[in-house]
């Protein structure tokens, strides 16, 4: 039996360690920095048919620091890809502090299905990795830090989070592109899911998540 797959925010979750050049980064969807949700909501109600999202309403989320809430996006789509999981963060003033993608494919390193490709997974996931790798790179330029050469289009370690990353100088917004894996290997479940995550982060929410980190028992 297949185990379902687990949420894309766990992955989110675990990403969040982030020391991250690029010219000017505003959040996407002309969006800004600091809106209310109602504002986002009206934002994306008014972009292009084609475009628009839905915005749900904001929700505590174990994940986020304390007093941040964030709201489900549905239908959401890149390159006419669809997100697994999309979400907007609020921080504790209600203002708009991150914008969160996920995507995620399931894969079989081997099988016996001769109108199946094994590893067909992790080719579609680095495919689109490369794809909004390449449209980053037209848009905020040369990033602080980037994913070897020849990592990509390989096997990634379950855990492991390979990451290019860009931060505006002035502001210290940041935008960071992941992929990382979860695999799990057992006698009744098996689950091997390559995941690409964007992530477009306002100064308010890493100073949190360092904060977060400063108070932690854990170190």
């Amino acid at each position: 039996m297949k185990a379902k797959l687990r949420p894309c925010t766990v992955a989110v979750a675990i990403l969040m360690a982030i020391t991250c050049s690029a010219s000017a980064i505003d959040p996407p969807k002309g969006l800004q920095w600091g809106q209310t949700h109602a504002e986002v909501k009206s934002a994306l109600k008014n972009l292009p048919k084609d475009k628009r999202f839905d915005v749900k309403d904001p929700e505590t989320n174990d994940n986020l620091p304390l007093s941040f809430r964030s709201a489900e996006l549905k239908d959401v789509k890149l390159f006419d890809e669809k997100a697994k999981e999309a979400q907007v963060v609020f921080d504790s003033t209600g203002g708009l502090c991150a914008v969160q993608y996920a995507f995620a494919w399931e894969n079989k390193e081997r099988t016996t299905n001769i109108f199946e490709s094994a590893n067909k997974g992790r080719d579609k996931s680095w495919a689109f990795y490369n794809e909004l790798l390449q449209a980053l790179y037209a848009k905020y330029g040369e990033p602080v830090s980037s994913v070897p050469a020849e990592l990509q289009g390989q096997d990634v370690v379950s855990g492991t989070k390979l990451r290019t990353e860009w931060v505006d100088q002035t502001t210290d917004d940041k935008i960071i592109l992941v992929m990382t894996r979860q695999k799990r290997n057992a006698v009744i479940a098996r689950i091997d899911n390559y995941i690409v995550v964007l992530l477009y982060h306002s100064p308010a929410y890493t100073e949190a998540k360092k904060d977060e980190i400063r108070a932690s028992d854990d170190i």
